[in-house]
């Protein structure tokens, strides 16, 4: 998901890690991951899918943040996507970090492909702002989100999503 949203111009993306580490071990995982999505977009230029010296530009709109700066992060992104493990506990420990952080315009976005979005309710404050987002993978490789709402979801998180992943900028 990173790659497809820094791939539009107008989006930078933070992948915050909300483990805490030292670090050396932060240090390492952002290398991994630096590395990782290089090799992807190496692939998308070698494949024709992406000019090749966009590679750079696409990687530096992306950072790593760690645990210690999670709640700052948060608290500057527009549109949150919460993609840990398919499990209630562990949405349900993110969300309530997310929460606490979050702008209170921020939309929250889970990318489960296994929990229905009402399910979620109870792990959110705002939960007008609540919407699954669930990326077709690789989402590189195929450009399109499934956007499932909830009877009580903001119709303008819908529009503001759909117009984002549409066009590649806020609508």
């Amino acid at each position: 998901e990173a790659l497809t949203l820094a791939r539009k111009e107008s989006f930078d993306v933070a992948l915050i890690d909300l483990k805490p580490r030292d670090a050396a071990a932060r240090e390492r995982l952002a290398r991994e991951a630096s590395n990782e999505m290089a090799a992807s977009l190496a692939m998308l230029a070698e494949l024709g899918a992406m000019p090749g010296d966009a590679v750079g530009r696409v990687l530096s709109r992306i950072r790593v943040i760690p645990e210690t700066e999670a709640r700052h992060a948060l608290g500057e992104a527009d549109v949150i996507f919460e993609g840990v493990p398919e499990t209630l506990q562990a949405k349900q420990e993110v969300f309530a970090r997310i929460c606490a952080a979050a702008q209170p315009e921020a939309i929250l976005a889970s990318t489960t492909s296994t929990i229905l979005v009402t399910h979620l309710l109870p792990l959110v404050t705002h939960s007008e702002r609540l919407i699954n987002a669930h990326w077709l993978n690789p989402a590189y490789l195929i450009p399109v989100v499934e956007l499932s709402a909830h009877p009580g979801t903001a119709p303008e998180v819908i529009t503001r999503l759909w117009g984002q992943n549409r066009h590649g900028r806020p609508a």
